[in-house]
């Protein structure tokens, strides 16, 4: 850039000294190159004060959160690998930034506590209530509720309570200057798991048979009564052909490319988490805001048991619901319940659904209480080894949801979620499938 100005001067020189360009000629070239030039030495000498000892210019500058000193210590001067895969991470996503001709991502919406200089970019499907219970809990923001940890912050205060003390930030309020005075945190996950995920949680238990599998529904040729009216019985393969369809901005949060909710090259964010790798990951961003106790008291057997115990409340309460209740008994219910919980590594494959059901058939009636004791009397009768081979089914399941879904479909999918697999470093390759066959 420098060089460009000496040589401009020169040039100009040279034509000044061209006989057939009049006077008023060259002195109007000569006022302009004139101002080119002050404005290149300008941007010149600004480089030069913004450079650090090392040479580089820290104008606009992007670069992955270095716990690496403190972490060292932490781990008696040994390597650590989560520090060094979430420094490759990011700076994996700057050269993808970097290379990008264009985007049409979106930043939807940014938590802040200022107190830790954090700022959290969510994504649903992959830890907001987790993340979203540490900010409200740093910033002292959990209603009536007196809790010692973040993780004692109730659900539905997490993501309906009235919230008094906690910025979120919204597109119109996002730009780079307030961005970069925060640790800027966000967290990916694997597209299929993703996909897998939501299509349980919305689907194929009741939480979106009324808002979104009516329209799935629909798109049949033949359509029988039950789920004309019901809706209740969305196959996977539906399910992904709905998502693959329409507009990428206008999707359902649950479904959406990470692009479209927090994107990547604009969010900027220093630590970039992975759900596949999450207690170790959130480990690292609480060490690195002085919160590592918060880890200290996670404890997953409660998480699992609020998981369980947060589905069962919540599906129980939408089979009373004007459109739910005609379309599902309880027998049925239970049934599914008990499957999504197998297929999450949950609860062991051993005892199917038929089973637990003609159990519980012999019980005066199926309550919402009878149901929860039972389930979580199987989960802490097991021993702790038990309980962790379980982990696998998940994994089985989700290879066995992909196996039958058409090549068409897949590639869609593929095609739809590039940008996720491509800048977070995920395969592309659906579960349970080699290359040759796509």
């Amino acid at each position: 850039m420098c060089r460009a100005s000496v040589d401009g001067m020169v040039k100009l020189w040279s034509v000044w000294r061209m006989p057939r360009l009049c006077r008023l000629h060259r002195y109007t070239l000569l006022t302009g190159t004139v101002l080119v030039t002050l404005v290149l030495t300008n941007i010149c000498i600004s480089d030069v004060m913004d450079a650090r000892k090392d040479g580089s210019v820290h104008r606009n500058e992007w670069v992955p959160h270095d716990w690496t000193a403190q972490h060292h210590n932490a781990k008696h001067g040994r390597y650590d690998p989560t520090t060094a895969e979430i420094q490759k991470r990011v700076k994996h996503l700057q050269n993808r930034c970097r290379r990008m001709e264009g985007n049409d991502g979106v930043l939807r919406r940014v938590y802040v506590s200022e107190g830790a200089n954090l700022a959290y970019c969510p994504v649903a499907k992959i830890g907001t209530t987790f993340w979203k219970r540490v900010i409200l809990y740093l910033n002292n923001d959990t209603g009536s509720n007196q809790v010692h940890s973040p993780f004692e912050i109730p659900r539905s205060f997490v993501h309906y309570g009235n919230t008094t003390n906690t910025t979120v930030l919204k597109r119109w309020q996002i730009n780079e200057a307030i961005l970069n005075k925060y640790t800027r945190i966000m967290f990916t996950r694997d597209p299929y798991a993703r996909l897998w995920s939501a299509y349980l949680d919305k689907l194929y238990l009741p939480d979106f048979w009324k808002r979104h599998a009516g329209s799935i529904i629909k798109t049949r040729q033949n359509i029988t009564e039950d789920a004309l009216k019901c809706h209740h019985d969305v196959t996977f393969r539906e399910f992904l052909e709905k998502v693959v369809s329409g507009s990428k901005i206008r999707k359902n949060e649950h479904w959406q490319p990470v692009k479209y909710r927090c994107d990547p090259c604009q969010f900027k964010p220093n630590i970039v988490g992975k759900m596949e790798t999450f207690s170790d990951d959130a480990r690292y961003v609480l060490e690195a805001v002085g919160r590592q106790w918060m880890m200290e008291s996670f404890d997953y057997d409660a998480y699992v048991q609020e998981e369980l115990t947060t589905l069962i409340d919540y599906n129980f309460q939408l089979r009373l619901g004007r459109f739910n209740h005609p379309c599902l008994n309880k027998t049925e219910l239970v049934r599914r319940l008990w499957t999504v919980f197998q297929w999450n590594g949950f609860l062991p494959m051993s005892t199917d659904a038929t089973s637990v059901i003609e159990q519980l058939t012999k019980l005066p009636t199926i309550t919402r209480k009878v149901f929860t004791a039972f389930v979580l009397d199987i989960y802490f009768s097991a021993s702790k080894t038990e309980r962790r081979s379980w982990k696998g089914q998940r994994q089985q399941a989700l290879t066995a949801a992909y196996r039958h879904i058409p090549i068409s479909v897949l590639k869609s999918v593929m095609d739809l979620f590039k940008e996720d697999f491509e800048d977070f470093g995920y395969s592309n390759i659906p579960p349970g499938f080699e290359r040759a066959a796509l």
